[in-house]
């Protein structure tokens, strides 16, 4: 008999939004018909094209950062209607949000929080700007399922700050009536709050008394590789993570009752997202209904998923369907009813899939559930590396780091001669250096991507911060020309995915796509967060996994910037390579455990590993060191012996452990 996936729950919901500062409350005033967008009063809007916002009408209780002080709340609500106390169990954390600075480590957000909480498991913050949140529920489920926590804490967070507003109003989509998704005046209406949810397998919630919510099912991500800010017009990323969701999910299309669109109301998004939903349920006996919660909450960036999916989960629990306010009609290429209505339709739903779309071409699809299904264990695929790349400072590549030679200072690169046909023009240090790296490793793995295959292929990134150059083009744009006038193109590059963004468009890697940081470790988490994904994730057969660090200028001398990248398949190798065979995560200061557990986890093999410590690698170097050393450890396994690289320095510890394939 096949053993069954336990699965897994959610059983506690936090939430802060322009409806109110608790599930309840947020709740109640949806079933009076009430609208959280109104006049904004916290700020001048003027000349940023709207005056009204999906903001808190009061947050005298809340003190700066809004985006942390939010979050705690959320976590607290959603910590308490789960009856589970942080100091008794491991409860990582995964928080989306689209803050990003050159100026600012965006892990220290997660950080924050988690201190706040009292949270003792490792901390991840996922920032894909409007993607975010919907991603960290999916990480939450692996991270639960894979058992590297007890419990996850997942969700998401932003404020609505005035140069979000006056960035979205510089891209020409917000709209100066309250948004109306599929429907008339077109454009969106910006938003701001935190959601959180706590996920954890059924049979602990069970054995602690807790009473499940819903259950997640599966999830999914894909690239557009299209544009920086708009989506592909064909819906084709979109409809690919819809259906790698359902197939993540087990789950036929015909099984879905109900599906929460991203529904932005701009005149890109809503036809491009409707046609994917179309034809990802083509052949269904009928198409399920379809809403867009922004029409209430406004669009409130890295804490929009989390919101519409918890807005989603109560109204399953009440039998009731999430309703579309302020529609006036269709707009051509858009559903005819999307449960338009002030209030939530008395229709019910048992399964439901949420989508998320960003800039960069990041989307996110989770499917959710009211009562759990048992579906057979998958057994995870083996993961190789089929290629690495460094590219450091002194022109300092691979095989010279593998031999020991240091890394340090700032890394030059000619990026019209490293990746060929590229317009140099625009692109900031840390695209280059992560083009670069990422032009490498494909080519030290031989891949070839044309026709279905670029959809076989992803890319995940970690870093700490946004390109210091973006940085100081939106900054400066902004000193010269006014908020008002900022520079639009400089605006799109103020998300920590815009490099990663670029990469997928350079190399049509349409693929899972995401981009993490948990501080100095966050090379070596994309690394094994890249293989647990793709361990488990069939729509995939090859994952770019990337750290890139570029510096800001006020470092150390001893500080580093540059790039690696390794190829992860799960296709067997038709060559020498090298096999990631474990990996472990653990919270600050926890490398020793998790070294423990790769080292334990190394089935028939005996040998024993050599050991390398991420932070002497590279000093001061954000994601690159970690990535790099797991370059290095795996070019160094090739040769033979196990080698495990460790690194504790930032939000989270992680241990990964290499040896030759075969």
């Amino acid at each position: 008999m096949a053993t069954l996936e336990s699965p897994i729950a959610i059983t506690g919901m936090g939430a802060v939004s322009a409806l109110g500062t608790s599930c309840d409350a947020m709740w109640a005033a949806i079933e009076r018909g009430e609208n959280g967008i109104r006049p904004v009063t916290r700020y001048s809007t003027e000349g940023l094209g709207s005056d009204l916002a999906g903001m808190l009408a009061d947050t005298s209780a809340f003190a700066p950062p809004l985006a942390v002080t939010f979050a705690i709340a959320a976590g607290r609500e959603a910590l308490a209607h789960a009856r589970i106390d942080p100091g008794a169990a491991t409860i990582g954390l995964v928080l989306g949000s689209s803050l990003a600075s050159a100026r600012a480590d965006l892990a220290k957000i997660g950080d924050a929080v988690g201190d706040a909480l009292g949270l003792r498991g490792p901390r991840i913050v996922i920032s894909t700007a409007c993607s975010s949140s919907t991603h960290a529920v999916g990480l939450a489920r692996d991270l639960v399922r894979a058992g590297h926590c007890d419990a996850v804490l997942a969700g998401g967070t932003d404020e609505l700050t005035p140069e979000i507003f006056a960035g979205f109003s510089a891209l020409g989509v917000v709209s100066r009536e309250p948004c109306a998704p599929f429907s008339t005046p077109t454009g969106t209406t910006l938003g701001e709050g935190a959601g959180l949810v706590v996920v954890e397998t059924a049979g602990r919630a069970i054995e602690r008394g807790a009473s499940p919510v819903a259950f997640v099912r599966g999830y999914a991500l894909s690239s557009d590789a299209h544009h920086a800010t708009s989506p592909d017009p064909n819906g084709a990323g979109v409809g690919r993570a819809l259906r790698a969701a359902l197939s993540d999910a087990a789950m036929e299309p015909a099984e879905i009752d109900y599906v929460n669109a991203h529904g932005t109301g701009t005149e890109a998004n809503d036809p491009a997202e409707y046609r994917a939903i179309v034809t990802t349920f083509e052949g269904a006996p009928k198409l399920p209904l379809v809403s867009s919660s922004k029409s209430f909450l406004g669009h409130a960036q890295g804490a929009a998923g989390i919101l519409e999916l918890i807005v989603t989960l109560i109204s399953m629990g009440r039998g009731v369907t999430p309703h579309t306010a302020s529609f006036r009609g269709p707009r051509p290429r858009c559903p005819d009813d999307p449960v338009a209505g002030e209030r939530p339709r008395k229709v019910g739903f048992e399964r439901t899939i949420a989508t998320s779309s960003a800039f960069g071409g990041a989307n996110a699809c989770v499917v959710v559930e009211r009562s759990p299904s048992l579906t057979p264990k998958r057994s995870p695929r083996t993961i190789h590396v089929v290629g690495a790349s460094i590219v450091g400072p002194n022109a300092i590549g691979l095989e010279e780091a593998a031999r020991g030679a240091k890394l340090s200072g700032r890394a030059e690169i000619d990026i019209a001669r490293a990746v060929k046909g590229v317009d140099p023009r625009g692109l900031d240090t840390t695209t280059k250096l992560l083009a670069a790296a990422t032009k490498r490793a494909l080519d030290a793995a031989g891949l070839t991507l044309r026709g279905d295959a670029r959809a076989r292929v992803g890319l995940f990134v970690g870093q700490t911060h946004v390109s210091p150059a973006a940085d100081r083009e939106f900054h400066r744009s902004i000193a010269e020309r006014s908020l008002a006038r900022l520079n639009a193109t400089a605006f799109a590059k103020m998300v920590l995915n815009a490099a990663a963004g670029a990469v997928t468009r350079m190399f049509d890697l349409r693929g899972a796509s995401t981009a993490i940081s948990t501080g100095a470790s966050s090379g070596a988490a994309v690394v094994a967060l890249g293989a647990d994904y793709l361990a488990s994730h069939g729509e995939l057969d090859a994952l770019v996994v990337a750290g890139v660090h570029e510096l800001v200028g006020d470092e150390p001398e001893a500080a580093t910037e540059g790039a690696s990248a390794l190829v992860l398949s799960a296709t067997p190798p038709e060559r020498p390579a090298v096999a990631l065979e474990a990996w472990a995560f653990g919270a600050t200061g926890d490398a020793a455990r998790c070294a423990d557990r790769v080292v334990r986890a190394s089935g028939d093999k005996d040998d024993e590993p050599t050991r390398l410590d991420a932070a002497t690698i590279a000093a001061g170097s954000g994601g690159f060191s970690g990535a790099a050393a797991c370059a290095i450890a795996a070019q160094r396994a090739l040769q033979g012996g196990v080698h495990v690289v460790t690194d504790e320095r930032g939000t989270l510890s992680v241990g990964l452990r290499f040896g030759r394939s075969g």
